[in-house]
């Protein structure tokens, strides 16, 4: 081998060996950016877990109805039944009766009443009023001469229990 083709050889291995070095060096850098980057997204990464966590164990918990859907309502007894209509009448009469002290005369309808309740009808008779409202099948009437307090009797402390 003549001195120019070892010249050259000789370069180019330095060059291959130069280069060799750079791009250990390139990939060891990149090699300690990632793990940085790792190593800063650690912490978050558990928070998000963590809160995670905590947010399925508050749903489990929890059953909110967005999310599960309402709760069935449970079939009501007869008397619990009874107990809310009389209520609800009872309700009625004191909304009613408030219309009269307020204004010196009865509602022509329910609708002048602030609230009316469910199932509940009204009407006039002979210078009074009749509510009236149907449970388990059976009328039950309330009237502006009956004794509101006897009518409810003990369906308060019913709808209570049921709570």
């Amino acid at each position: 081998m003549d001195e120019p083709n070892r010249r050259e050889q000789l370069t180019s291995a330095v060059q291959a060996v130069l280069e060799s070095k750079r791009d250990e060096a390139s990939q060891a850098r990149e090699d300690r950016i990632a793990a940085e980057r790792r190593a800063e997204r650690q912490p978050v990464l558990a928070v998000v877990l963590v809160m995670g966590w905590v947010l399925l164990g508050w749903l489990w918990i929890t059953k909110p109805p967005a999310i599960f859907g309402a709760k069935p309502l449970a079939e009501r007894s007869p008397a619990l039944a009874e107990a809310s209509m009389r209520y609800a009448l009872y309700l009625q009469r004191t909304r009613v009766e408030d219309h009269r002290r307020q204004r010196g005369q009865l509602p022509s309808t329910l609708a002048a009443v602030d609230h009316v309740e469910s199932g509940v009808t009204y009407g006039l008779i002979g210078g009074g009023y009749v509510l009236e409202g149907f449970a388990n099948g059976s009328l039950l009437r309330l009237t502006s001469s009956m004794a509101a307090d006897s009518f409810l009797g003990s369906s308060v402390n019913l709808l209570r229990r049921q709570k």
